[in-house]
């Protein structure tokens, strides 16, 4: 997984690049990307405080920190590959994008002085003084990004920016030259392999190609709700008319969006156009569900009750405590997610799909679920040896959303 900084960085530029690029945007879609980038910073925000109040550690607040700006990335990339016919309002610079903590932690996870220099180049975007300075400093630093990787080519954070701007300045040929390293180097990352099947289909001139077909296949294997993928098929099937296709891809990706979110009720438009479409041109529309409308009897919500046994020794009452929702038979990465303390417990807590680690893994992708609670001793997520934990058995979260928790078993 890439480092926090360099998650940081590519959030920055995908914003940037969807409120400044020159293709159709709906008018309200650069302020909901402000929206999302605001809840980004507060939850950056959060972070630091228990980092400062010893909460968590450095490595904590690094995994915390990449895991929010890939929730960044998607939900930006999500809009920006909507199909919209309004004309865009096109703000030029997001000044609150936290870019002052996007130095710090360059700074502080690599240390080396020409990465502390790209660092004040990143830092300094925020002084410019009108569009065209902020495009100059924007091509510094992808120069400085440039030569910085022809010295360490292993660097995959400053790989990854660097095709993301020729992404954006539409050079195709070099982006699918970085994907492709990237690709090979991290053949188990459905983003890698997303990402290069982008490149290509935009180099090929917006067609499905054996190569492009292949790394999507690639992709939606390792992870069926990898957004990249299903947006590029579905925007590609929207685009070549095959609507039916396009309602397919975009009702699996509403399968792990919040019903409510602003991300769901962008998707169920487009299916909505789509729908249309297709009922004015007489075809059939395939057979589907209003995925991603909340079942007016259905649970959206888990109610933890949380206590401890009698038989845990004395600890902090500082002590921090995991509160998680994870798959019964899937991958061991929780769903959704809580942290307390020793001392709020017994307590009764909510788990939901925002609360998710990966917005490619939510609570909506599972019906069988197992709620736990682990007293961390280190103050990692990771169950160590010492901890104490406890867990439900596996149950139907949306038939029933209460469940009881009693930590009581100690971690070998």
């Amino acid at each position: 997984m890439l480092p926090a900084f360099g998650l940081t960085l590519i959030a920055m530029v995908v914003i940037y690049f969807a409120l400044m690029r020159k293709s159709t945007v709906q008018d309200d879609h650069s302020d909901r990307i402000k929206r999302n980038v605001r809840l980004y910073a507060d939850r950056i925000k959060e972070i630091e405080s228990d980092l400062q109040d010893e909460y968590i550690d450095k490595d904590d607040f690094q995994r915390q920190h990449a895991e929010f700006s890939r929730q960044l990335i998607d939900t930006v990339e999500q809009l920006e590959n909507a199909p919209v016919t309004t004309a865009a309002r096109r703000p030029w610079l997001l000044w609150f994008v936290p870019l002052p903590l996007a130095a710090f932690v360059i700074y502080g996870a690599i240390g080396a002085y020409p990465d502390w220099q790209i660092s004040q180049q990143l830092e300094g975007l925020n002084t410019a003084g009108s569009p065209e300075a902020f495009q100059a400093r924007m091509g510094e630093l992808d120069k400085a990004m440039r030569e910085r990787l022809e010295q360490k080519p292993d660097q995959l954070e400053y790989r990854l920016m660097v095709a993301r701007f020729a992404m954006n300045k539409g050079d195709y040929d070099e982006a699918v030259s970085h994907y492709r390293i990237l690709a090979e180097l991290l053949p188990d990352d459905p983003d890698a392999q997303a990402f290069y099947a982008q490149a290509e289909y935009l180099r090929a001139g917006r067609k499905i190609t054996a190569e492009v077909a292949k790394h999507l296949d690639k992709a939606l294997k390792l992870n069926p709700y990898q957004a990249t993928a299903l947006g590029l098929v579905g925007v590609h099937a929207f685009e070549s008319g095959d609507l039916n296709a396009a309602v397919d891809a975009w009702q699996t990706l509403l399968q792990v969006l919040p019903p409510e979110s602003d991300r769901a009720k962008l998707i169920r438009g487009g299916l909505e156009e789509a729908r249309k479409r297709l009922a004015d041109s007489g075809q059939s529309v395939a057979s589907v569900q209003e995925t991603g409308k909340a079942d007016a009897n259905a649970v959206q919500k888990i109610e933890v009750s949380v206590s401890v046994a009698a038989n845990i020794p004395a600890l902090p009452p500082k002590t921090l405590v995991f509160v998680y929702a994870k798959a019964a038979n899937g991958p061991p990465m929780p769903l959704a997610a809580r942290k307390l303390t020793l001392a709020q417990l017994p307590a009764t807590i909510e788990l939901d799909e925002s609360m998710a680690m990966m917005p490619s893994m939510t609570l909506g992708l599972f019906k069988d679920v197992i709620v736990g609670a682990r007293i961390s001793r280190s103050g990692q997520p990771i169950p160590q040896a010492g901890d104490w934990q406890g867990e439900s058995q596996p149950f139907d979260w949306r038939k029933n959303g209460d469940v009881s928790v009693t930590i009581d078993q100690q971690v070998p």
